[in-house]
Parts: C-alpha cells; structure tokens; sequence
C-alpha cells in the first residue's frame, strides 16, 4: 500500500519543500521591491502579493513536474530490463554492453549528451508519507472551514433585510452579521450588523458603506476567494501567510482610501473603526470585511488621520515589471531547484550485524528520454577485461560514503568513445550505493567494460578556401589552398535512413587560427550540427595531410597531380583566404 501511494507522497512533498525556498526567494524579492518604491498605492501593492501568491503555488508545482520523481527506486533491477529500456531510445550517440555483459554483468545503457543534473536530495518513505498525510489533514481543514464560511454567507445573505442602497448596490441589514461585510460574487451587496445601523451616526455609516462598496468594485470578492484557496494549498508554508497578511493589510487600506478620496470621511471613519474594534467580531475568511485584526485596526486609524496622498489606480508600470520579474522566476527556478527523490529502504547501512549477505555495488542510471534519474538500480560486478577493440573499460570506484570518487578509463577504441563512456558514470556522481561486507559499507571499485556500437557508414568532409572575385588577377602567379577531403571529421554515432548534409563557414587569422565559425546549412540534427562546428573550430588553416586531410585531384588531371600538390606548397600560398567553408555529408547506414 505504501509503495502504491509513494509517487503521491513524493509529488506533495516536492511541492512543500519546493514552496519554502522558492517562495522565500520570491517574497524576499517582492518586500524589497516595495520597500524601495514606497510612493506606490495600497492597490497596486495589493495587486503585486497577489500576482506572488499566484506564482508562490504555480512554481512549485511546475518543480515537481520538472522533477519527474514519479516513483519510488526499486531495491534491485536486472540488466535485462535495463537493456530493453534503452533498446527504445534514440541511437544518436548510444553507448551499449557488448552481449556478455547484458546477460548480468555490468549494465547495458543508452545514453545521447551528457545532461547536468540538479542535485538530488533523498527522503525516507516513511517521512514523505508524513509530509503528504499532514498537508492532506491541514489543506483539508482549511478548505473545510472555508466551505463552512461560504456556506454562512450564503444563509446570512438570505435571511438578511433591505436596508437601502447605496452607489449601485443593495444594503443588507442582518442580526447574525457581526461586521461589515461586501459579499456575492454574482449578485454583490453589501452587509451591515443590524446593531450597528442604532450605534453610529449617517456620516459614519455611509462612510462603511463606501469602504465595503469598494471591496465590491475593486473586485474583491474575487480576489479574496482565489487567495483562500491558495491558502489551502499552501497551508504548511509560513511564508504564504505572510503573504497573506500583507494581501489583508494593503486591501483595507486600499478600501479605506476610496473612503478619503470620495467622500472626505477619514476622520469620521477612523472614529467608526475605533468603535467597531471595541466589539467583539469575528471577520469571515469568505469575504473582505471593515474589520481586521486590532493591531492592523489601531494602523489603519493613524493613517486615515495623516494627509498623505491617495492613489486609487493600478499602476501599469509596476504591474507589468512584477509580472515579466514573476514570469521569469517561474520559468528559471523550477529548472534548478533541487529534486526530491525517494530513498531506498534499507540502503543505510547497519554496523556490526553477524551473518549479512555481502552486497555488490550499485549504480542508478538516468532514464535515456529525460536525464534524469530512472529509479533503476543496476548492480555492478568485476568482470575481466574485454578484449573487443568496440568496447572501453574503466575502473568505476564508490567510495563507502556511495559517492563516486574516480573513474579511470583503461583502455578505448577512441578518445571520444572514452570520453563518452566516463561522463555517463560521472554526470549522477550521487546515483550509487556502495558496496557492503557484513552490513558495513565499504569502498570498491568495479572495472566495467561499455561497447560503442559504430555506425558503418562514415563522414565525407570537403573544405574549400573561399576567394573572392579577382583575386587572381590582383595576385597574378599566386597558388591557390585546393579543396581539401577528409573521411571520418567530424567523427560522430548515428544510425540514420537519410544523409545528412550541414554547412560550416570558418574566418581566421593571419595565423591560421580560427577566430568565428557558425553553421550556414543545417542538417537538421542537432548532434551532428555540434560536431561538425566543433571538428571545423579545432585545428589552423590551411589544414594538412598529418591530420587526414587530402588535397582534391582536380577533374582530368594526372595522377602526378598529388605529388606536385601536397601541403608543402599550398601552405605557402600567399596571400591565404582568411575564409574557408566546410560541407560534410553524413551517408545512411545501409550505403
């Protein structure tokens, strides 16, 4: 049953730990904002904690589904099932087990580039169920006691009495309304305790009745709803609270400037809020009401009490810096976040127990499709050394703490199949268990042997020096770099049905030291496009004969051709073209 409800338990808590660093960072960022923009209006403040209370339940979650930690790792895999999962990924750049290693040697992988990964941070199951079960029991009671409020307001909405109206709205009078309220999110109106209608005098009540006929036009009703909601959601985040509370703060006073700008009543309802205050009201959470916490209350009085200007417009600047800012930080930080993922059950281990099994070394490989941890643990085993020259053999050592701390490549048909081979190993550098003898982990280090299948098919590169028009009549006698050939640059493994065809322009120096080169025809794959502009960048120009290039025979000309035309001369060629254009053509497999 627990492993049925672990990808639940580990989403809910990615998300939870996800909200408390990122929602600190966001926050962090909005109060200072505001605190060096103080001349903005309550509402536009208002405005911008709301667009973060947005983003502070949004990123989260977008983390959690970056993260791809949908499951809990199993104890042990086999090789096989390794091998069928990279059987179904790409075969650009793939990096596989020769036949004697896939029957449960050492694994079978399949790889593409080396992709970074963010670092990973492992919680037991039992604490992520915890986590889970309590974000379930509080969201649960928050949305509970926000269905009772709504529910409240509905039966005290229906059983209270027309007073008047005011600006456009009706006025409702109700005996089990204990303060103002602005309610309805289809047919608004505002509610008055029926009591308070015989304390307060004309001046005083129509001043609550403009402050709660703002909640209405500004939208209130709405806004609030959607905050309590995210309330819920956010309910174990200390950080959303505050958010909260600086929301409650900035729309009062937002309401209560409406109050001094339309009507010229901020002594008046500074005096009515006094009083109110004295009363004992509970606000409901449902709806914006006059009436907030005693200490906001005694604020709100000195402010309506100063003659500082009002703003009652939104301001468009500020509102779409903190929309392009939010935006960003929405699409950048859940990309780096750390990324929860389940610990196995009984990896830690246990000194001093008689009679364990000895254990192997384990590794967990990244899924082929998205880099990131697949939740596969392979176990690795010393095998000896494979004589196949399509294969590379390393030493992988796991230190006893399961962190990698060397890979040593002992031998390899290539310097890119070498490369290729040991930063699989070392990308996941955290993605191993260690070795244990007698329940005490241990250091090991395993040799593992990677095959490369090649393709058969191989590159075609032809390099042309680019003169421009009439150059030979302004260097009359001078020689000219030939078109150079080349089969095998740049080196890559693909397997396709279709050529592929690219295009590099190369500038250099007076040296020959290449200083721009940018692709001009693309093939349409981007593996092979990055390793022709790398193989075009690599080296001076004119390029030469102990590097593998060959001068073109020209169409008719003799064989003799070769030898009257080898680096010797062209490189001496004056002056040389500072421009040089490669096309290489990648054939299928089958030709």
């Amino acid at each position: 049953m627990s492993n049925a409800l672990a990808p639940i338990a580990l989403t809910i808590s990615s998300m939870l730990f996800a909200s408390l660093w990122e929602g600190a960072i966001a926050v962090a960022a909005v109060y200072l904002c505001l605190r060096l923009l103080p001349k903005l209006g309550a509402s536009t403040r208002y405005a911008v904690w709301l667009l973060t209370l947005v983003v502070l339940a949004a990123a989260p979650i977008a983390t959690a589904i970056l993260s791809g930690q949908h499951g809990a790792p199993s104890t042990a895999a086999t090789v096989d099932a390794m091998a069928a999962r990279s059987g179904a990924a790409s075969s650009a750049g793939t990096i596989s087990a020769p036949p004697s290693i896939v029957r449960g040697q050492v694994p079978s992988a399949s790889i593409t580039v080396p992709v970074p990964l963010r670092r990973r941070i492992d919680v037991p199951l039992a604490l992520s169920l915890a986590i889970a079960l309590l974000w379930i029991v509080v969201a649960g009671a928050r949305g509970a006691v926000l269905a009772m409020n709504l529910r409240a307001l509905v039966t005290l909405r229906r059983t209270a009495e027309p007073l008047r109206d005011a600006y456009g709205y009706p006025v409702l009078a109700s005996s089990r309304a204990s303060v103002p309220l602005a309610t309805g999110f289809v047919r608004p109106a505002v509610v008055l305790p029926a009591s308070l209608t015989a304390e307060l005098s004309g001046d005083a009540l129509d001043a609550i009745v403009m402050h709660e006929v703002a909640h209405l036009r500004r939208g209130d009703v709405w806004t609030n709803g959607l905050a309590r909601v995210l309330e819920a959601l956010l309910a174990l985040n200390p950080i959303a609270w505050f958010v909260l509370s600086r929301l409650s703060v900035e729309r009062e006073i937002a309401c209560d400037d409406w109050v001094v700008t339309r009507l010229d009543a901020g002594e008046v309802f500074a005096n009515a809020l006094a009083k109110m205050a004295c009363r004992a009201m509970s606000p409901s959470l449902a709806a914006p009401s006059a009436i907030g916490s005693k200490h906001e209350v005694v604020a709100r009085i000195e402010r309506l009490l100063d003659g500082r200007p009002r703003r009652l417009r939104l301001s468009a600047v500020a509102l779409t810096g903190t929309l392009v800012l939010l935006a960003i930080f929405a699409m950048i930080v859940p990309t780096v976040s750390p990324v929860l993922a389940l610990a196995s059950q009984g990896s830690t281990p246990t000194l001093g127990v008689a009679g364990c099994a000895d254990r192997p070394a384990r590794a967990q490989f990244l899924d082929p499709a998205t880099g990131r941890p697949s939740g596969r643990w392979i176990v690795l085993k010393d095998i000896p050394k494979d004589d196949s020259p399509r294969s590379t053999v390393l030493d992988v050592s796991i230190g006893a703490n399961g962190k990698l701390s060397k890979v040593v490549v002992i031998s390899s048909p290539h310097a890119r199949d070498a490369a290729a081979a040991r930063s699989f190993f070392v990308r996941d550098a955290s993605g191993y268990r260690p070795a244990s003898v007698n329940c005490k982990a241990v250091a090991s280090t395993v040799r593992v042997a990677m095959r490369v299948d090649v393709a058969a098919a191989t590159t075609i590169s032809i390099v042309s020096a680019n003169y421009s028009d009439g150059w030979s009549r302004r260097h009359p006698g001078a020689c000219r770099v030939p078109d150079l050939l080349h089969g095998g640059v740049p080196d890559v493994r693909l397997a396709r049905s279709k050529p592929l065809t690219a295009s590099v322009l190369v500038r250099v120096d007076a040296s020959g030291k290449v200083t721009d080169a940018a692709i001009t025809r693309s093939s349409g794959d981007a593996v092979y496009d990055n390793a022709m502009l790398a193989a075009a960048k690599d080296d001076t120009y004119p390029l030469d004969e102990r590097t593998g290039f060959k001068p073109v025979r020209p169409s008719g000309a003799s064989l003799a051709w070769n030898a009257t035309h080898g680096y010797s001369l062209y490189s001496k060629c004056t002056p040389l073209p500072s421009e040089y254009t490669w096309t290489t053509t990648f054939p299928p497999a089958s030709s």
